[in-house]
């Protein structure tokens, strides 16, 4: 999700479709303004997970061959090539492809 804190909370009540949430990574390692659990606490019929060997920087594509040395190098602070521990960056997009394309499937065998 964009920063979540900028969001005028009271308007999620309104939402009527279906709507699924996923941070990633683990509770408490996900960036405060990134949290969307109570963005789905706040929908009716909304559903949040996580994927907890992912990282914020998950989202991004993978990285090229030798880009996390380079950033090193550029002290650019941010491990944005770096993921969670447990799978590959390659593997979270699967993941997140697959919980996708069933969120999809739910909500469209719901609401013909």
């Amino acid at each position: 999700p964009a920063p979540v804190d900028v969001f005028e909370f009271n308007s999620f009540s309104r939402i009527s479709i279906p709507f699924e949430l996923v941070n990633l990574g683990r509770p408490g390692k996900i960036p405060l303004t990134a949290q969307a659990d109570k963005i789905a606490k706040a929908i009716p019929n909304a559903a949040y997970s996580t994927i907890e060997d992912a990282s914020h920087y998950s989202m991004f594509g993978e990285c090229k061959p030798g880009a996390a040395e380079l950033a090193e190098a550029e002290q650019v602070g941010d491990p944005i090539c770096m993921d969670g521990r447990g799978r590959t960056r390659r593997e979270i997009h699967a993941k997140l492809i697959n919980m996708v394309t069933a969120a999809f499937s739910r909500a469209l065998k719901a609401n013909p």
